[in-house]
């Protein structure tokens, strides 16, 4: 069964609510100061093409429609029930609904502070499903859905224009982003299959809307608003559903609180949160996470029209010199790559349009002759859309003389064109009668660059998505009876199960021991004393680096053992020198299983941004993209003549993926801080392994 859902192991299934035949109002009136006189207009405004059934023993007619003076009295079956009435009397109202589909609760379902409440709620959950109707909310505003022309809604966005009607997919659990994802379409351009407001999602969630979409044939594209999902394993799995149906999702999910970072021990887990993480699983199951409102409208209606290939950059043009520099840079900002022309495309730009010297983005004005402006922008546009390189165009565009003159040809470009087009027009007022008649002829259209950028990027983000890494490995029997901290071999053992390479040691059980334990060992050396229960040695002490003879060891050994008393061993490290100090760190979010960062360490960690965040296990090709996202000034590739051990740093990254895999059950967190990569080996220095208590 289509969109089916279960609760309480009955089935339900979900086009009655967005394809009803009959929709009941109760508390229904014609008082415009009232909600459901709304509603029920906006149901007509809708082209609700079904039976409407209004509710109240007050009124014999409403809006012209005979008025039942309860369900019971109702004799047509009742899809979609929507109720007006307070929360002291919503539960007798509910039990009057047995057979009916779904019930709609746009404000609260039992009363607040009802020294009941908890029973009364429980009752609800009891009934849903078993006989009953499903409910969607509480405290939402209803379902719309331009696809079958149904409204059960209380929103103001719908009116007598009607419903903007397209391939996208709405869920939100927020009721005002339904309403400005209608307005917004108005303006923008682009239209919905359906849109539900899932509210406080008692019953029916976010889960459960998204299983119809994908099983919809009218969506294409699901955008969903969520402060929080109820089942994030369900959530993915359903993303990785998604992906292999072609039908690509995008989330808005607003907070990027660090929840969770603060009681972290290790120095990486501190400063990647849950949000990180959580983006992460997202990207692994072809999720595309978005930041706005417009963000969300206006990428939904790209990628319901078309792909972008990977490894390609985006083509600008503009009329206005300055526009098209500006806007050059807000490409770089938000992650884009300005396409590079092959040879073949230069000569024909030379050849076809005003431009002599052609950059990207190109200007396109200064021909002279002012109406002549336009012709060149189409050509110029077609150009870019042949080069291989190009995977998608944008026309940046200010105010220009003669602007209307482009409706002439833009529109037959976009038809015409065989990668994403977007038109991105920063001006005010006197430039709507264009833009609105591009949208007419069906030519996307924004007025931010923001807007226009993030929209492509979830192009490129949605073709770019990290494939699954390899199936993870049996987990070892270090961390079974581990409960905090692992102790420094435990801790070597357990990256040894996994091959995760580290730097040469040796131990010593006390400073007289420490010079002969050297032995063998390349100097200098690093010292460093076990102390227990300290993770962080540095600030505690307890390093002492750069020592080339065995007394200068034995020396330090005692000053070490004098200054910290409680010092349960020593350990030599050979000083790796003439490498970049990188950070590679382990997070488990219990919600959506393990995840691995990367990050510069040292006296870079602050200048270099933000680590890079992926889900374990990896593929060799996901840890050189991390390397790649980290590394964008190039530094592992080639730093002042000197070219550093790249492919063993992605050793590192497998090897420790693995581990984070096969054992994150079990396993808090750990670190890999600093990891040294030279120019024939990475390493990690110091560690740190946090068992999850049992």
């Amino acid at each position: 069964m289509a969109g089916a859902t279960v609760s309480g192991g009955v089935a339900a299934d979900l086009s009655r609510l967005f394809d009803p035949r009959t929709i009941a109002v109760v508390g229904a009136s014609e008082d415009p100061a009232r909600n459901v006189a709304r509603s029920m207009q906006a149901t007509r405004w809708a082209g609700f093409t079904g039976r409407l059934l209004p509710v109240n023993p007050r009124h014999r007619t409403v809006f012209g429609l005979p008025c039942a003076p309860s369900i019971g009295a109702l004799s047509a079956p009742i899809d979609v029930v929507m109720a007006f009435v307070g929360p002291d009397r919503l539960l007798d109202v509910y039990r009057e609904c047995r057979g009916a589909g779904f019930f709609i609760a746009v404000g609260d379902l039992v009363p607040k502070g009802a020294p009941d409440g908890d029973r009364l709620a429980a009752e609800l959950h009891d009934l849903a499903g078993r006989g009953w109707p499903r409910i969607v909310g509480p405290q939402c505003v209803g379902v719309v859905s331009p696809t079958t022309g149904a409204a059960a809604t209380i929103s103001t966005a719908v009116d007598e224009t009607g419903l903007p009607r397209g391939p996208v997919g709405i869920i939100s659990q927020s009721g005002g982003i339904v309403s400005a994802l209608v307005e917004r379409a108005r303006k923008i351009g682009g239209g919905f299959s359906h849109l539900v407001s899932s509210g406080g999602e008692f019953d029916l969630t976010t889960l459960d809307y998204l299983r119809f979409m994908l099983d919809d044939e009218a969506t294409r594209v699901v955008g969903i608003y969520a402060e929080t999902l109820p089942d994030y394993p369900a959530f993915l799995a359903l993303a990785r559903r998604a992906r292999e149906l072609g039908k690509p999702i995008l989330l808005l999910q607003p907070g990027r609180s660090l929840a969770g970072a603060a009681a972290a021990l290790s120095h990486s887990g501190r400063i990647v949160g849950d949000r990180q993480v959580k983006e992460a699983a997202y990207r692994r199951s072809g999720v595309v996470v978005v930041d706005d409102v417009d963000d969300l409208l206006v990428a939904a209606m790209l990628l319901s029209r078309h792909r972008v290939r990977p490894g390609t950059g985006v083509g600008v043009c503009s009329l206005s010199g300055g526009y098209a520099a500006a806007f050059g840079d807000r490409i770089v900002d938000h992650g884009l790559a300005a396409a590079t022309f092959s040879p073949a495309t230069i000569e024909r730009i030379r050849a076809e349009t005003n431009q002599k010297n052609p950059a990207n983005p190109i200007d396109a004005g200064g021909r002279g002759r002012p109406r002549a402006g336009y012709l060149d922008v189409a050509r110029t546009l077609e150009i870019m859309d042949a080069d291989p390189g190009v995977g998608a165009t944008i026309y940046a565009e200010t105010l220009f003389s003669y602007m209307e003159d482009i409706v002439e040809v833009l529109p037959a470009f976009v038809r015409g064109a065989a990668k994403p087009h977007l038109t991105c027009w920063q001006a005010g007022p006197m430039v709507e009668p264009v833009l609105a008649a591009l949208r007419r002829e069906g030519v996307l259209t924004c007025m931010e660059p923001h807007t226009a950028l993030s929209a492509v990027r979830a192009l490129y983000d949605h073709a770019e998505r990290a494939t699954p890494g390899p199936s993870p490995v049996a987990p070892s029997p270090t961390l079974a009876a581990a409960d905090g901290a692992l102790g420094e071999d435990a801790a070597r053992a357990l990256l040894r199960t996994y091959a995760v390479p580290f730097v040469a040691e040796r131990t010593a059980p006390t400073a007289a021991d420490v010079a002969s334990a050297a032995a063998g060992l390349r100097v200098p050396v690093v010292l460093k004393g076990d102390l227990p229960g300290c993770l962080h040695k540095t600030e505690a002490g307890l390093v002492a680096a750069g020592i080339a003879d065995p007394s200068g060891l034995a020396g330090a050994a005692a000053a070490m053992a004098a200054r910290t008393p409680g010092i349960a061993g020593f350990r030599i490290q050979e000083m790796v020198g003439g490498g970049i100090e990188m950070m590679v760190g382990i997070k488990i979010d219990p919600e959506v299983g393990p995840a691995l960062l990367l990050g510069f360490g040292g006296i870079y960690a602050e200048a270099m941004g933000p680590p890079a965040v992926e889900m374990a296990p990896l593929d060799r090709a996901t840890a050189g993209a991390m390397i790649d996202r980290v590394d964008r000034s190039g530094i592992l590739a080639g730093y002042r003549g000197r070219h550093l051990a790249r492919e063993r740093l992605v050793d590192l990254l497998v090897a420790a993926g693995s581990l984070a895999a096969a054992e994150w059950p079990r396993l808090r967190e750990a670190d890999l801080n600093p990891v040294i990569v030279t120019a024939d080996a990475a390493v990690a220095v110091d560690i740190v392994v946090v068992a999850r208590p049992s």
